[in-house]
């Protein structure tokens, strides 16, 4: 198949392995039940019965109410059956079991793991949506939005009343994300309708609603529905994201996801054009990458950027006619010198995976346009396609990213990936680069890294390169050569480099048939020029094969074992070795498997010539050997096998001719080498093994005894080998082609099948069946070395523990590979209780592949071993030093329980390996039936050990089965430790497979547990521990430890006894019971009593039933009653299990672990349709004061969960949203509160803060008080909880115990506030009154250690009674504030550093989601703090004033919109404070600021109108920041233009004599009088003026100080602006006025403060995307500030536009050259340090391809200014200046190129040279220019140097090496 066939449309190319029906009218049978070696009518007959067999009794288990056993049970058939058939049933019957499966899955109130199993099967009916479209099948939203609300949003769970699975969130998102395909059109509607609401871009609703729509909105449908769809809510939600930004609140990434789903729905039908500039910026920003100065860069990556969905709408909007193309390229042209090696660190990271998912997305577009089969959800407009220009366009764009990235420290994984997939798009373009690069690095021995990395790479291009036969002809002509120059890769000294050459060999032997075609040009006369090269390089093929076995000799000599290693030397070597023999064996299977006979005859000739009179080691080099000799024969077992086996049964019977060998323990390596080398040749053809049958048979019986242990294991594994062999069925060879590669070239020439991929029909797979003779061989071979093995045991009970371990693998090693043959046990069936209503019964094929049985004397094998081995293992029970024995008959009971032919976690092995091969071998433009021969060969095996699992007899369970459980047990609770593991995995594995046989053992297992020693051994009651907790069971899934099992038969046996298992103290059993505990903690579910069925499921279960072929008359009315019998039944269990548990605790039995433990058990135990007893109440009310902190908090916890169970019901209440005229009836008006109880009482209280932000529900859910009633009209219940409150001592003790635990950690606790919310609102104003003295007694105490503590609890009261108030009535209101305001006034009075915090999230939670009318007496409270606290600033501290503003704010912030008033009036309060001289509290006063103007955004305006606008503080504050940037304008700029040497003259201040005049001639000189007089009269002028200045002077000054106070609280609200609220576009017009004015500032080194502030606001600034609207004014005050005097300014301006452009440069593109200007002209500013910012800004907008270099322009002005002749001396100023800035700019664009050496670079470089000598500062900076660039492509500098003539290279290495010293 090949490659170049990209323009081929999508409806002229339809693969034979992809029809939507079968000819049968079957949805899709599976494609390889055509291969199997059964006759496909057997098959599907059987599939025939087994499906209607699942209908039947899956349809009746719903009708009879058994769905915990019946329904789940056939559930799990029906995903067996799809994994085996697939989908091979009709539309209808497809639509009817999707019906149903849905109506189970949303069943409300079900078992989580009964829904997991239905959503499984739901999901696998629904993998081909192309077979279903939304026309055959509608699903309504509403049911899956209630089980997403009821198991993701549960209260109960969040309470303790029920324990949701930790899978759930998963399960159900997998399960919404197949149903909303199927929603009816009517569905978005709805959904926008419900959700749309809760919109509110202050509100963590909003995240909640996005992340509901992103889940459920449908965004894929026929073209007529779109206008029902998602162009309903397009345009707003693309208005939220593009004016929004919720990049760290959570819901852009909810929104992304959406958008990102939508676009590749609709590829081609949404214009995406005017948001893209937008889009591409947010990517760019959301990598963090580092850009900019140091103290500008803010290193973090946006967490809520998925690049999986990002890119999938980044690739999917594009079409060829929008920009989307052209900002991918700057984008790839941004990003790519970050990928470059020299770069490290988690930005890098990042953007590697980024690059890889692009190139996947990209590619998987391509597939679906022009190869995938047109279905209803992959329609894509002709005319929106992508054209073979913009496919070139973007492989052209991305390799240069590949090559540079491959060599990361990061690892080429990524990089290696997108090679695979777009080497199939473009081959022409980077395969040739590809192999030049690996050629240069199999050159070069010095840089072993680039090999791995390029080596790995050409791995994934294998394919490629061997079948892009028309766009790439010259890639088949490199294989050979390939294959010759990278066998010096194998290497003993570098392992991870001879496995990537083994990986190479294998893939490109897999797809190209060697064989020796030189000579086709002589018999064939079709052959093309290409053709006639390609054969005549087939000559090689012969060396090459030579110097790779020769290569494989090498290392084999060079591996071999050094026994003077160390142990941990040793370690490390065999995990080496072990890796690469592996690696080797596959390579020499797929290398001589494709290979002719001809050549393989020569091969093996080499190789059997060096093994053949050689011996070698056998731990080593023994196995690298047999490694190559496995593939030769695997592949050519007639050849090989002729020589093999004989030479080495002649060898090894002539050692063992003297008996005693086999009893040394030494025994001649030449043995151990043959039996090793007669092993590894068993896994061939089994037919081609039976003549060698009776010398191998005896080899076994000289040899399987052998006392030495290495001997003995060679001899069991070729035992084994042989049965398995024979016996078993299998693909017979896996080559790529099924031709004769020895036919006649005129006839077949197999470099035309090179890299073929045949279809299913074009494959046929040559099985091994085992014949007659075979089975009678594996019987004969069975009862020669079984039957012995098990009469000896039986006859000889104490034999040598050495040969009975022997004894026992041979055993084991029999019946390993025998299961087809064995049916299972012969005995009376034990019974497990089953509750179901349906037979569970295991389906069984009736057309087996064979009938054969192996028997033992006519007796049932499996009941013969089974005699010999249960009174075996008790005997060995009870002896010492049996561990290993006891492991081996372990391993026999699994092969007796388990082993029916195959297992399943084989086969599931098996397929994960084949996906991976067919990934690795794969074409990720073709269809899935495009597969090498060696796939299909290989799924075809899996599907055949699918069907041979379905045959297993694993039914009845018997008493033998019973007996083996119970001898498990023992084994599992045995001394051994390695024993008990084995014992325990058998175990898992038996679980699995028999339903409910856990019961069997659980009795032994609570017995051990609960008696007492020395009747159990402490190993005992370890074992049985070990059983509780079974970690190898919890490898597969942690459901299967018994801890956890959902079982309640077994839970009611089980936790007493584990509470009761209290024996040893020791610490590894201490552990262990740690870990059982932890486990179900993290694991439990709440079991169900019941497990409803709607009247859908019995619909849809009825609508079956009535299609059945032969319908069942079912029972309902009994199905009915055995339905409420089992209910009751688990009720009982679980009323007894808690009875047991509380008497167990109140008995005083157990330890006070134990009992810790219990109590949690009864924690888990709570439930929501049970009431809790008065024995549970009261056990966990006293629990409270425990002396335990961990059993204090679990009674919190449960008494919290208690008294939500009990909480009153309140009706709900709605009003019609047109009730509220405008958006002011739900705001705070502090002149209209409800403040008497009439006002009170008529106010419909809306809670919910979003409601009404954006949009209005149809009805607004409003609250009327409620009081809750008195104590004594309450439950008993809930009186007991009241009575321990009533008690001042246990209310005091409480109080003490909260206000110490957790010191360490002291923040407040959300458990502890719910617990005091849940007594608020179940007891009313009656709790407070019961806490008021432990309150008063907290807040009286002194002690400074514990204040923090004492004031957190105090925090967390006050919060959880204000929320627990929400149905108060207005009097119980008024009260309560009555005594808290006074309360917390004292508290936050006194409040300390570490408690501001406590008491800051109290009052946020107070005002959180609650009415601001209801709260008006805490917000007047607060604001008359602020107030009172301004008014006596004298004794206020600025920790006491910093405190209320935070306070203040908390309580703000929660009210969002609907307090403009109090906005207004807070933003009031600061402007009058905004000169504070406290630092804390600017700090904080920016931060409120922050609170008060987030809502002056364009989405509020329509209802936030009037709220404060920054435009009045900023028109405010401006005029006088402006006055402080003159004054300092002109102070930075005297004090930074004048010498710094010299003497700095004060401003501002008269000389004494300044007033007087100087007299000029002696005519008009005085008399001495009065001039005496004139004197002191001028002195006292003087005075007078110098007095009057001098208070200007302080006047001025402390004006200007109060300025720069103003200026740096405006810089905190700035810092908080632009760094920590991120939902709204943080730049303004007016904000874009402070940039002249902050940018001096950032030098202001007088001030360190202000410094500090100016710098954090311009490093936020510059990391902001400025929005389309705002380039022309950020253009506009640039240009104003570069022209500020101060040289500082125009340098912070240069560093501050550096990140601007490269983040905002997908904005900023229409204004190019005007940006271009204002860099220019700093070139030339009279500052060097100017200048120098000017050059690198240029350089960063050249790398960044911002500025162009395309019209010359530039760099011919450059050129220009530069070209000027300066003299060593006395050069005007002007020419230097002239110069230099030439230079400057010609050195921004030799920087600008750091990793490359474009055509205009040497040039650029020979100008610089010729200035090298020049006066400074034009010297300097040519030399720096010139050594970055030898710092920067010093790696690669031979390739670049490539680029420079001769001349140009003298120049460079004259200026650019060292002279030698000895020159």
């Amino acid at each position: 198949m090949e490659c170049e066939d990209v323009n081929m449309d999508t409806e002229e190319k339809a693969s034979d392995s992809n029809l939507d029906q079968t000819q049968d009218g079957f949805q899709k049978a599976s494609r390889y039940l055509n291969l199997l070696p059964i006759p496909i009518d057997k098959l599907n007959a059987d599939a025939d019965r087994y499906f209607q067999l699942i209908k039947n009794r899956l349809s009746s288990a719903v009708l009879l109410l058994d769905i915990k056993q019946g329904a789940r049970y056939w559930a799990s058939q029906l995903q067996r059956y799809i994994k085996i058939y697939s989908l091979r049933f009709t539309k209808q019957e497809h639509i009817d079991l999707v019906k149903l499966l849905f109506q189970l899955v949303v069943t409300p109130d079900q078992e989580c793991s009964v829904t997991y199993i239905f959503i499984s099967v739901f999901n696998k009916l629904l993998q081909k949506k192309k077979l279903l479209s939304p026309d055959d099948l509608s699903l309504p939203w509403k049911p899956v939005y209630d089980l997403w609300h009821e198991l993701l949003n549960n209260k109960d769970d969040s309470h303790g009343r029920r324990f949701i699975p930790p899978y759930a969130e998963n399960m159900v998102m997998n399960f919404i994300k197949q149903c909303r395909v199927y929603f009816p059109v009517e569905a978005t509607q709805e959904i926008l309708d419900k959700f749309k609401p809760y919109i509110c871009p202050f509100d963590n609703s909003m995240n909640d609603a996005f992340e509901v729509m992103a889940l459920f909105l449908p965004t894929t449908g026929p073209l007529e529905r779109h206008s029902r769809m998602y162009k309903l809510w397009f345009d707003e939600f693309m208005g939220i994201y593009v004016n929004l930004d919720g990049s760290r609140l959570g819901w852009e990434s909810k929104i992304l996801s959406l958008f990102s789903r939508l676009s590749g729905h609709n590829i081609g039908l949404i214009d995406w054009e005017p948001h893209i500039p937008h889009i591409f910026a947010r990517i760019l920003r959301a990598f963090g990458l580092p850009v900019g100065p140091a103290k500008y860069q803010l290193s973090h990556a946006d967490p809520s950027y998925e690049f999986s969905s990002v890119f999938l709408w980044v690739v999917a909007m594009v079409t060829p006619t929008n920009s989307a193309m052209a900002h991918i390229a700057q984008f790839l042209h941004t990003v790519e010198p970050f990928l470059h090696p020299s770069n490290h660190g988690w930005s890098q990271r990042g953007l590697h995976g980024a690059i890889s998912k692009l190139c996947q997305l990209f590619t998987a577009r391509v597939k679906l346009e022009r190869y995938k089969k047109p279905t209803w959800d992959n329609y894509v407009p002709r005319e929106m396609r992508l054209t073979d220009d913009q496919i070139s366009q973007f492989v052209d764009l991305v390799k240069p990213l590949i090559f540079t990235g491959l060599f990361s420290k990061h690892g080429p994984q990524d990089m290696t990936s997108c090679l695979f997939n777009l080497a199939f798009l473009r081959p022409e373009k980077l395969l040739p680069l590809h192999l030049e690069n690996l050629y240069q690095a199999l050159e070069n021995l010095t840089e072993p890294h680039r090999l791995k990395a390029t080596l790995l790479g050409t791995i994934a291009v294998c394919r490629a390169l061997v079948t892009c036969t028309d766009s790439y002809p010259e890639g088949r002509l490199q294989v050979i050569p390939l294959l010759q120059l990278c066998l010096p890769g194998i290497d003993s000294n570098d392992s991870s480099k001879t496995v990537s050459t083994f990986q190479l060999i294998t893939m490109l032997s897999a797809l190209t048939p060697l064989a020796d075609c030189s000579e086709a040009h002589l018999q064939r006369t079709d052959l093309s020029e290409l053709e006639r090269e390609l054969c005549s390089q087939t000559a090689q093929l012969q060396d090459f094969i030579f110097i790779f076995i020769d290569r494989i000799f090498v290392l084999i000599e060079g591996l071999a074992l050094d026994h003077h290693e160390s142990a941990a030397a040793r370690s490390r070597s065999s995990m080496m070795e072990a890796m690469i023999e592996s690696v080797l064996k596959t390579a020499s299977i797929s290398l001589f498997q494709q290979m002719s006979r001809s050549l393989f005859k020569l091969s093996f000739e080499k190789v059997w010539n060096y093994i053949s009179n050689r011996v070698f080691e056998v731990l080593v080099a023994g196995k690298l050997v047999t490694a190559l000799v496995y593939g030769m024969v695997k592949a050519q077992p007639s050849l090989t096998l002729p020589h093999i086996i004989p030479h080495c049964c002649k060898n090894i019977l002539d050692l063992t001719n003297n008996a005693d060998v086999c009893t040394d323990e030494r025994p001649d390596n030449a043995l151990l080498w043959n039996l090793l080398l007669i092993s590894e040749c068993m896994l061939v053809t089994g037919s081609v093994l039976l003549p060698y049958t009776e010398d191998i048979s005896t080899v076994l019986d000289r040899t399987l005894h052998m006392t030495n242990t290495t001997g003995h294991l060679f001899s069991c594994a070729l035992l084994e080998r042989f049965i398995k062999t024979v016996g078993g069925i299998y693909p017979n060879d896996l080559r790529s082609i099924e031709h004769d590669l020895d036919q006649p070239l005129s006839q077949y020439l197999p470099i035309r099948d090179w890299g073929f991929a045949p279809t299913l029909s074009q494959v046929t797979v040559d099985w091994h069946i085992p014949t007659s003779e075979a089975l009678n061989t594996i019987q004969d071979t069975i009862t020669r070395f079984l039957l012995p093995e098990l009469k000896y045991l039986d006859e000889n009970v104490d034999c040598d523990r050495e040969d009975l371990q022997r004894r026992l693998k041979i055993i084991a090693d029999c019946l390993k590979n025998i299961g087809l043959y064995l049916p299972t046990f012969q005995s009376d069936p034990h019974v497990i209780e089953s509750e179901g209503a349906v037979d569970t019964t295991r389906y069984k094929v009736q057309h087996r592949i064979t009938q054969f049985t192996v028997t033992l004397e006519g007796e049932n094998t499996r009941n013969r071993v089974m005699q010999t081995i249960h009174p075996l293992m008790v005997r060995l029970l009870s002896k010492d030093d049996s561990a290993k024995p006891l492991s081996i008959i372990a391993v026999i009971y699994a092969s007796l329980l388990l082993n029916f032919g195959v297992e399943i976690e084989n086969v599931n092995q098996r397929a994960k390996n084949v996906k991976t091969i067919k990934h690795s071998l794969g074409h990720p433009l073709h269809l899935a039936g495009s597969q090498v021969r060696m796939v299909h060969v290989e799924c075809a095996y899996v599907q055949l050990c699918r069907m041979i699992y379905l045959q297993s007899d694993f039914d009845p369970f018997t008493q033998l089965h019973a007996t083996i459980y119970n001898d498990l047990v023992l084994l599992a609770t045995s001394r051994y430790e390695d024993v008990q593991s084995m014992s325990r995995r058998v175990l898992a594995k038996c679980f699995q497979e028999f339903k409910s046989s856990q019961r069997v053992i659980v009795p032994d297992i609570c017995k051990l547990l609960i008696t007492p020693p020395p009747e159990v051994t402490e190993e005992q009651f370890k074992g049985a521990l070990g059983l509780v907790y079974n970690a190898e069971g919890s490898m597969t899934s942690p459901y299967y430890s018994l801890a956890v099992l959902r079982d309640t038969v077994v839970q009611r046996q089980l936790w007493p006894a584990i509470v009761q298992a209290q024996h040893s103290e020791k610490p590894n059993i201490q552990l262990l019971v740690d870990k059982i505990i932890k486990k179900i903690e993290k694991h439990y579910e709440t079991n169900h009593f019941t497990f409803p069925v709607t009247e859908g499921s019995k619909s849809a279960a009825q609508v079956i039933q009535r299609k059945l072929s032969q319908p069942v008359e079912l029972d309902l009315a009994a199905g009915e009653s055995a339905a409420r019998v089992r209910t009751e039944k688990y009720k009982g269990m679980y009323v007894e299990l808690r009875d047991e548990l509380m008497s167990l605790i109140y008995a005083d039995v157990l330890q006070w672990k134990h009992k810790e433990f219990a109590m949690e058990l009864v924690a888990f135990l709570q439930r929501n349709d049970l009431d809790p007893t008065v024995q549970e109440v009261a056990l966990f009310s006293r629990s409270l004061i425990d002396d335990a902190v961990s059993v204090r908090k679990l009674a919190i916890g449960v008494v919290t969960g208690i008294l939500f169970h009990h909480k009153g019901k309140h009706p709900k209440e709605y009003v019609a949203s047109t009730a509220f005229k405008s958006y002011t009836a739900l705001q705070y008006d502090p002149n209209n509160v409800p403040d008497t109880e009439e006002k009170w009482a008529e106010t419909s209280f809306v809670e919910k803060t979003y409601w009404g932000c954006k949009h209005w529900p149809d009805k607004v859910p409003i609250t009327r008080s409620h009081p809750p009633p008195s104590p004594n009209e309450l439950p008993e219940v809930q009186r007991l909880i009241y009575t321990c409150f009533s008690d001042v001592t246990f209310t005091l003790t409480l109080f003490k115990y909260l206000s110490l635990q957790d010191r360490e950690k002291d923040k407040f606790s959300n458990s502890t506030y719910s617990f005091f919310k849940a007594l608020a609102r179940n007891y009313g104003p009656a709790i407070v009154e019961c806490c008021k003295e432990a309150i008063a007694k907290l807040q009286s105490d002194t002690d400074h250690l514990t204040e923090s503590s004492r004031q957190r609890l105090v925090a967390e009261f006050v919060a959880g009674v204000v929320r627990g108030s929400k149905y108060w009535s207005f009097n119980q209101m008024n009260e309560l504030f009555d005594w808290l305001l006074p309360t917390v006034k004292k508290a936050i009075t006194n409040v300390s550093d570490e408690a501001i915090t406590h008491w800051g999230t109290s009052i946020a939670t107070c005002c959180e989601d609650r009415e601001p009318k209801k709260l008006y007496r805490l917000y007047q409270f607060l604001l008359e703090e602020v107030q009172t606290v301004d008014h006596d600033s004298s004794s206020a501290t600025s920790l006491q004033t910093s405190s209320r503003l935070y306070f203040l704010q908390a309580a703000l912030g929660q009210q969002q919109w609907r307090i403009p008033e109090l906005n207004a009036y807070t933003t009031q309060l600061i402007k009058e404070r905004l000169a504070c001289p406290f630092k804390s509290i600017r700090t904080r006063l920016g931060s409120v600021l922050c609170s008060c103007y987030i809502f002056d955004i364009p989405y509020m305006d329509k209802h936030c109108w009037h709220n404060p606008k920054r435009a009045e503080l900023i028109n405010t504050v401006l005029p006088l920041v402006k006055e402080l940037e003159e004054s300092t304008d002109k102070e930075l700029g005297a004090t930074s233009d004048c010498d710094s040497n010299a003497a700095t003259p004060l401003t501002g201040l008269a000389t004494p004599t300044s007033g007087l005049d100087t007299p000029t001639s002696g005519k008009d000189t005085p008399s001495s009088e009065e001039s005496t007089l004139g004197v002191v009269s001028s002195a006292l002028a003087a005075i007078e003026v110098l007095e009057l200045e001098t208070n200007m002077e302080v006047e001025e000054r402390s004006e200007n100080s109060r300025k720069k106070l103003i200026f740096k609280t405006v810089l905190s609200w700035l810092h908080s602006n632009f760094e920590r609220y991120t939902m709204y576009q943080k730049w303004t017009p007016e904000i874009l006025k402070f940039i002249p004015i902050i940018c001096p500032h950032t030098a202001n080194y007088s001030d360190p403060e202000l410094r500090s502030l100016a710098q954090n606001a311009v490093k936020y600034m510059s990391k902001t995307l400025l929005p389309q609207e705002l380039v022309s004014d950020f253009i506009h005050v640039i240009r104003e500030a570069i022209g500020l005097e101060s040289w500082h300014a125009r340098t912070t301006v240069l560093e501050l536009l550096q990140p601007m452009i490269f983040l905002n440069q997908f904005t900023l593109s229409d204004y190019t050259s005007q940006i271009q200007d204002i860099v220019v002209h700093l070139l030339s500013d009279e500052r060097i340090e100017v200048k120098l910012a000017a050059a690198t800004t240029l350089s960063g907008g050249i790398q960044c391809r911002f500025f162009k270099l395309d019209n010359g322009i530039l760099l011919k002005h450059f050129k220009r200014l530069a070209d000027v002749k300066l003299k060593s001396k006395n050069n005007k100023s002007e020419r230097l200046q002239q110069c230099h800035t030439g230079l400057l700019g010609l050195g921004a664009v030799v920087r600008a190129y750091p990793y490359d050496v474009p055509n205009v670079i040497p040039e650029l470089l020979m100008i610089l040279s010729a200035h090298v000598h020049d006066p400074q500062p034009v010297q300097k900076t040519v030399k720096d220019v010139l050594s970055e660039f030898k710092r920067t492509h010093h790696d690669n500098w031979m390739d670049h140097k490539q680029k420079f003539t001769d001349d140009q290279l003298v120049v460079l290495t004259n200026l650019l090496v060292s002279p030698s010293y000895y020159a």
